[in-house]
């Protein structure tokens, strides 16, 4: 473990609590294990910064992973947690990226922060803070932080105010009130009548039950059949099946069977007699209740038996006092029932050099494809055609993509000749090396030299005429 005094890296620190602040640097979960579960007795997080869902994540997924652990621990004088930063140092092909621990798994990012010190930390204070946390880390090319709420429990996250962060994703959840009614009555009730009457058909075929198992066993019994289902559910709808691997099972497995400080796993499902119908896995955690995998079998699709569940998981929550029911991110067409609200999620993308930049670069590029509603029509047109448009069309129909830098044709010429000569590869490479302005020019210029049809063509010869452009640079 390193520790240093801020007093010692910056005495230009203005908040008089902070000069004297320690900054701790842990080399692993188990070294930082004392100081982490303090920092949850206290701070603001969610339940992805708890010590047990990164340490089975660590022991899971993690180990696959080239990775190297630095949590980041602020105390003040008398050794109380200011702000603790699970993150690591992840390197990937030529790249050491900085990110946080829980890779995919973890829907929010956030430190866990103590609330008065998130309340009264400014902007310039927390920037020049860390940049003397970026400097006490080892050299690397990127600093790379996903899905990182707006909030965190009430009080800011001063990781949002970081130059460069973007709004990239959002989570939805609602405000559960005192009773179900006063739910229902603010919802679609079109949505309630039809559960109500999915249930009396599904009554009629056997003895429905709602069953919240306590005993590991048949949790574990419940998570294995929510794994199945779901699992045959993304094979038939062609989906990357998310429990593809042992690694992936094994993590959701140690939290089934594992204790939570300051809160505790819910696993529930709905049995037609003695089959399961459907699953829920989720987490209770401080005053919410984290919605995290469902499932239903197939045969049970057309009696709704996953909303069925869901409705009285609901109803559970509300019994219990819980605040908040989250369904945490994506945007599954259920969510739209439930929610009252969305809970931003930012992205911190940060250069530390220059293969740092050229991904940098690279990524925000391939966002600004996939956002651009013109763009994601002509691609959609393009397919059911069967070739890419001309890139003088592909202009005419995009107005957005209107050029900011002319190019000499010489230039052009050369970008077009490389493309065809050497493929993808060196036409990515090309595209980021003759533009400064990637926001103002890049876009454009994607369509104005025609590189993408010339890619196209190339790549058509190696993939049957399947691939597109498009598809190629950003997937």
């Amino acid at each position: 473990m390193h520790r240093v005094t801020l007093a010692e890296l910056d005495g230009n620190f203005s908040q008089m609590s902070l000069p004297m602040a320690t900054i701790s640097i842990f080399r692993s979960l188990s070294e930082a294990e004392g100081a982490w579960r303090e920092a949850a007795a206290h701070c603001a997080c969610f339940v992805f910064q708890t010590f047990e869902w990164s340490w089975a994540w660590r022991e899971s997924v993690g180990r696959t992973q080239d990775l190297a652990d630095y949590i980041v621990h602020v105390a003040d004088t008398d050794g109380r947690t200011l702000m603790l930063l699970p993150l690591a140092i992840r390197q990937t092909g030529r790249l050491r990226v900085l990110e946080f621990l829980g890779g995919s798994l973890t829907d929010y990012n956030a430190p866990l922060i103590d609330r008065d010190f998130a309340n009264t930390l400014t902007g310039e204070t927390f920037e020049r803070l860390w940049r003397q946390i970026l400097g006490l880390l080892p050299e690397i090319d990127l600093v790379w932080l996903v899905r990182m709420p707006q909030t965190i429990e009430g009080v800011p996250n001063p990781l949002i105010g970081l130059a460069g962060t973007r709004h990239t994703d959002e989570a939805h959840a609602a405000t559960l009130p005192a009773t179900f009614k006063e739910l229902t009555a603010t919802r679609n009730t079109k949505f309630f009548a039809q559960i109500r009457r999915h249930r009396r058909r599904l009554e009629k075929l056997g003895t429905v039950e709602i069953c919240y198992p306590s005993e590991e066993e048949e949790r574990l019994k419940v998570l294995h059949t929510l794994i199945e289902q779901k699992s045959r559910w993304v094979r038939s709808n062609g989906y990357p099946n998310p429990f593809g691997t042992h690694e992936t099972r094994a993590f959701y497995e140690r939290m089934t069977t594992s204790g939570l400080q300051g809160g505790q796993m819910s696993v529930a499902c709905l049995r037609v007699g003695d089959e399961i119908a459907a699953a829920v896995w989720g987490v209770i955690f401080g005053r919410r209740y984290y919605f995290l995998l469902t499932s239903y079998a197939e045969e049970w699709t057309n009696y709704s038996a996953g909303r069925i569940l869901t409705e009285e998981v609901v109803r559970r929550c509300i019994d219990q006092k819980i605040e908040i029911f989250d369904l945490t991110r994506g945007d599954e067409s259920y969510k739209r029932y439930w929610s009252d609200h969305v809970l931003p999620l930012y992205e911190h993308l940060e250069a530390s050099s220059a293969k740092g930049l050229g991904f940098a670069m690279y990524r925000r590029l391939r966002s600004a494809v996939r956002s651009n509603r013109h763009l994601r029509e002509w691609l959609a047109a393009s397919r059911r055609d069967g070739a890419p448009l001309e890139p003088a069309e592909a202009l005419a129909a995009i107005p957005s993509a209107q050029p900011h830098r002319p190019i000499s044709a010489k230039r052009a010429q050369w970008i077009l000749a490389a493309s065809q000569a050497v493929g993808i590869a060196l036409a990515r490479k090309a595209l980021l090396l003759f533009t400064h302005h990637w926001q103002s020019g890049l876009l454009a210029l994607l369509f104005r030299l025609g590189a993408l049809r010339c890619c196209s063509r190339v790549t058509a010869s190696k993939n049957s005429g399947k691939s597109n452009a498009i598809q190629l640079l950003f997937r």
